[in-house]
């Protein structure tokens, strides 16, 4: 069955209006410009806060929580569980903020303070009239108003809802005022009876207007409009106004009555009616009875209708002249009869509706109330036409930097023709924005984006009620640019059966996203080297750094999202191979997307990630160019690729380097001696791979302690494809260089040795004290916590940890079996002219467990350092000592073992024959061993006989000058310091002690004292000490003084080492 455009107002009914005629006077609602439905505003910190605590308790409860804080008179945000957003906003206001909170609009009128009456809640202000003569309605629209009066007094109104009836303001003439919930308002005069209609009042309406900051202007086709009088932007807006009468339809049957059920939905906006051509009917020819409907809200099915003449005189008086053909003419069974012109508000590029019909081509429905818009082909109610209607959606433009997932256009179906609930299609299409001067002559342009829906019968026989539907406007919203978005949906415009009618507010529903910052950071390890070794990751540059053989290369990078840790991230690397000359067309071995391209996830607040190629499932191949990129992945969105990055790759070491010397030739032919410079060349070539490309050669490392020093690029470079090194033996006797090739790309070659025979220098230097063949005087330190024998350089101040001279393992065996050097007596001094063992560096003695030990020095051995596994004692070059006899001189309480030894000192040569001598405290008593260059002592002597095991003996070298060793003794309790000089002739003897420091160098305050010798070249003998601060131990130098009146001094401290390892060390010598 099909049923002809029906009014969507048809929803009061009043039985005492029969036979009557009605004129509908005006219905004013403000612009937009004072509005709250304005779009939304760019997200403030507070907001952004509160999205964010949306957004973790949606994560945690797995439920959608509101953005309280974002919500707007048209729009409401919602945080997902996903990490998303849900924006849905409407084309008309909804709420309003009261105190502070947000209320629903609310049409119904209440008495106000100032006598008259207003909206519970609306979009701006509205006073209707309590009666008298003021205004009978005013309209502020952020502080300009609009005042419009009627000619007489008024009566007090009978108030129902949204709604004021004032009655008899004309014989059998009512005045209905209705009110609406965005601010604006509607009158309707009901005219009764036909004696009414004849009222030569109704011949011309002059409805007094009174403007505060506006001006009322009609144009040709009667709508009226009035401006800002400074901006000239439209305030408030009525389309051309019209008239209908109560005349019954023809046609099918039961049209009145399914006419009133689809209308019985209340709609928010209950403020006035509109022309009845976009509601035309078929009425059922029994119809004919006094109406009972009321028509105030807009035409029934079959009312005739016609135009009112509008004009605006110079006083801003409103003239209404309705059709006086209609009024006349009209069956006394067709009243009542309704003249209506219809102010609404505007909204320039914000939320808004309108329609256009073809048959009043010139006239604007913006947010017109009344009758909803309609689509397609109105074929039922004269005057017949096309109708289309538009929706408008202020989206922000914060959208910009969002990824629209989806966004829909919801609509609601409030009436279609066709009752047999056959489907017809809608469509959907993206246009320019609308206005009030949208008509169906002036309709906007359009775009591309659309869609399209069936839409079955609505409110009919046996169809549902009202129909909803969802337009996909993804597209749309997505490429806008300016924060507004339209749309427009016209039906059939051939076929009057699929004529639809729908819902004036409609929603817009976005589901977006925050899409993934972009990467930063990329890197992969290990590095791309350029050719002069410096890092290039080759994502900004043309030039490309080359990455060697490797267990896969990592390929990171750093990764965030503007949602922060509302939601985790990934990378998504791709890597790719450019072939041997780096030109080839790309071969993806991962692609965006591969769960082997995925990284582990981070926050969104920031973080690195990274995968691995592995050369197990992406084996490399040697001498080609690899190239990748990633992008940042939240599982919903995804970033830009960052640049892209390439590497050569280079799986090819160099060849093993060949080493020739002419100054130490391989097979010992060569003049140089120890201590001399000796020239190294070094020689190499990197294989290049058949057709690809190989880095070349890069440099040489090199050293002379063992192999292991040239992993991982260790050891000392030489740069070039020739190595030139220049390097100076200090050792006689068999030396080795280690020497390995290096490639651009980090490559290293197998290690290759070369040795050569360095012969003795019959020149070379003697520096007694010197451990490490470096001219200084050196200290040696027992310590507890390694074990191990620590050399410490006395040419500098450093507070780092000391080297190793000799590991646990070579120290002297203790009673329990263990080695450390810890408790053990060290002592070590040349003589002037050779060590102990005949060399020019320092042996050491060592005493433990009734056992003296003497250890030759690495330097002076076979194979230098790097054959005795970098140390400079080691067991393999250890003698023990045997005990001499005494036989000269004195010989009471000498024992025939070592274990009396308390102190054992290393004085250097004391009886002038140039060989290293030995001192030892025993029992208390002070005795001297003659040493030999054999690496022996050969007899014992006596030089104290008691009350030596209350000092600690030092020995700081040849004080004097006569060319025999010195002694410094301290006395422990009570700290101070005597220098003895020592007499060689017929017998050796000390002679007289001198004092020479004050009582500062007690063994409590001082546990640990050496000398030595002269460490700073000044000639004069210093002074090493561990001092006690607390519960730390650090090494001090007192630096010899020249001498005075007094004789020899010891000058201020200097704080040597604060390092921890003092506070371990058990002996220092």
């Amino acid at each position: 069955m099909i049923h002809s455009s029906l009014p969507r107002r048809l929803r009061r009914r009043s039985p005492a209006l029969v036979a009557a005629t009605a004129v509908a006077a005006a219905l004013l609602v403000p612009v937009a410009a004072a509005r709250a439905d304005t779009a939304p505003t760019t997200t403030t910190a507070a907001v952004q806060q509160a999205e964010d605590t949306a957004a973790a308790q949606a994560s945690e409860t797995g439920h959608p929580v509101p953005v309280d804080s974002a919500t707007t008179p048209t729009s409401t945000l919602t945080a997902q569980p996903d990490g998303t957003f849900t924006q849905e906003i409407s084309s008309e206001p909804e709420r309003v903020q009261h105190d502070g909170s947000w209320v629903p609009l609310d049409a119904t009128l209440r008495l106000n303070g100032d006598g008259g009456y207003s909206p519970a809640a609306s979009t701006t202000g509205l006073t209707l009239s309590a009666g008298g003569t003021a205004p009978l309605a005013t309209l502020d629209n952020g502080g300009r108003q609009l005042s419009v009066f009627w000619p007489t007094a008024l009566p007090a109104p009978t108030v129902t809802g949204d709604s004021a009836l004032y009655t008899n303001v004309l014989p059998d003439i009512d005045l209905k005022v209705t009110a609406d919930d965005q601010g604006g308002f509607a009158e309707v005069l009901v005219v009764k009876t036909a004696a009414a209609a004849a009222n030569p009042a109704l011949a011309h309406l002059a409805l007094t207007t009174i403007g505060t900051g506006v001006t009322v202007a009609a144009d040709h086709a009667g709508n009226l409009t009035a401006t800002d009088t400074t901006t000239g932007a439209e305030v408030f807006h009525a389309p051309a106004p019209l008239m209908w009468d109560s005349s019954p339809g023809t046609g099918t049957t039961s049209a009145t009555d399914s006419a009133t059920a689809t209308a019985t939905k209340t709609v928010k906006s209950a403020a006035f009616t509109t022309d009845a051509q976009t509601s035309g009917i078929r009425a059922t020819a029994a119809d004919a009875s006094p109406k009972t409907d009321d028509l105030s809200n807009g035409p029934a099915p079959g009312s005739r209708q016609a135009q009112v003449a509008v004009a605006v005189d110079g006083d801003g008086q409103v003239q209404l002249t309705p059709d006086q053909s209609l009024l006349t003419s009209a069956n006394p069974a067709h009243f009542p009869v309704y003249i209506d012109p219809t102010w609404v508000s505007v909204t320039k590029d914000s939320a808004a509706y309108t329609y256009v019909q073809s048959a009043y081509p010139d006239t604007s429905r913006y947010n017109a109330a009344g009758t909803d818009p309609g689509a397609g082909d109105q074929d039922w109610t004269s005057p017949t036409g096309k109708e289309r209607t538009y929706y408008q959606f202020s989206i922000g433009t914060t959208m910009g930097d969002k990824h629209i997932h989806q966004a829909l256009l919801n609509v609601t179906q409030t009436y279609s023709a066709d009752w047999s609930c056959t489907k017809y299609t809608v469509t959907e299409l993206n246009v320019a924005h609308i206005g009030t001067s949208t008509t169906w002559n002036n309709q906007p342009g359009t775009y591309t984006q659309t869609d399209s829906r069936a839409f079955t019968g609505s409110n009919n026989d046996g169809c549902a009620g009202d129909t909803k539907q969802a337009f996909d406007v993804t597209g749309s919203v997505a490429a806008d640019g300016d924060g507004t978005v339209t749309y427009r949906l016209t039906g059939s415009e051939t076929n009057r059966d699929a004529f639809k009618r729908f819902a004036k507010e409609a929603t817009l529903t976005i589901d977006y996203n925050t899409a993934p910052n972009t990467p930063t950071a990329t890197t992969s390890s290990p590095m791309p080297l350029n050719s002069d070794g410096t890092t290039n990751y080759g994502c900004t540059s043309s030039t490309y750094g080359w990455i060697g053989k490797n267990n896969g290369v990592t390929l990171s990078g750093h990764v965030s999202d503007p949602d922060g840790d509302k939601q985790n991230i990934r990378g998504q690397f791709a890597f790719w191979d450019k072939g041997g000359d780096g030109t080839a067309t790309a071969s993806n071995l991962i692609s965006t997307g591969d769960s082997d391209g995925d990284s582990a996830s981070v926050s969104g607040s920031g973080g690195t990630v990274h995968i691995t190629v592995s050369p197990t499932t992406h084996p490399l191949k040697d001498g080609h160019l690899y190239g990748w990129h990633v992008r940042a992945d939240d599982t919903i969105d995804q970033s830009a690729e960052t640049d892209n990055c390439y590497f050569w790759y280079d799986a090819t070491a160099p060849t093993g380097p060949t080493i020739t010397s002419e100054d130490f030739p391989a097979d010992g032919s060569g003049t140089a001696h120890a201590g001399d410079a000796g020239t190294f060349l070094f020689s190499s070539t990197d294989p290049v791979p058949t057709g690809a490309k190989a880095s070349g050669l890069d440099h040489y490392d090199w050293s002379t302690s063992s192999a292991a020093d040239l992993a991982d690029d260790g050891g000392t470079h030489a740069t070039g494809w020739i190595g030139i090194v220049h390097y100076t033996p200090t050792a006689w006797g068999t030396n080795t260089l280690w020497v390995a090739a290096v490639d651009k790309a980090g490559n290293e070659s197998q290690p290759v040795a070369y040795h050569f025979y360095v012969p003795e220098n019959p020149t070379g230097s003697v520096h007694p004290g010197d451990v490490d063949n470096d001219g200084r005087p050196d200290l040696l330190a027992g310590d507890s916590a390694s074990g191990n024998l620590a050399l410490i350089h006395t040419d500098q101040e450093t507070h780092a940890a000391p080297a190793t001279a000799a590991d646990a393992a070579a120290a002297p065996t203790a009673a329990d079996g263990t080695s450390t050097w810890a408790d053990t007596l060290i002592a070590h001094r040349s003589s002037s002219t050779h060590s102990t063992t005949g060399a020019w560096v320092d042996d050491l003695w060592a005493y433990k467990n009734g056992h003296l030990w003497l250890y030759s020095n690495n330097i002076n051995n076979d194979g230098g350092l790097a054959g005795n596994g970098n140390r400079y004692y080691t067991k393999n070059n250890r003698i023990a000592i045997t005990r001499p006899a005494c036989v000269t001189g004195d010989c009471t309480g000498y024992t025939s073992d070592w274990s009396a030894v308390t102190q054992l000192i290393a004085p250097g040569d004391v009886d002038g024959d140039g060989d290293p001598d030995l001192l030892t405290v025993e029992n208390s008593k002070l005795w001297l061993f003659l040493g030999s260059n054999a690496g022996k002592v050969t007899e014992a002597r006596k030089l104290g006989d008691s009350g030596w095991s209350g000092y600690t003996v030092l020995a700081p070298g040849d004080i004097n000058a006569d060319g025999h060793a010195d002694l410094w003794t301290r006395k422990n309790d009570t700290g101070e310091i005597y220098q003895y000089p020592i007499s060689v002739g017929t017998t050796i003897a000390l002679g007289a002690r001198t004092q020479i420091t004050t009582g500062a160098f007690t063994q409590t305050s001082r546990p640990l004292a050496a000398s030595p010798g002269d460490q700073n070249g000044d000639g004069l003998p210093d002074l090493y000490t561990v001092i006690v601060s607390g519960s730390d131990r650090s090494l001090w130098a007192n630096m010899g003084q020249s001498p005075d009146s007094n004789g020899y001094t010891l000058g201020a401290h200097n704080v040597v080492s604060t390092n921890t390892f003092w506070n371990t060390v058990t002996d220092i010598a």
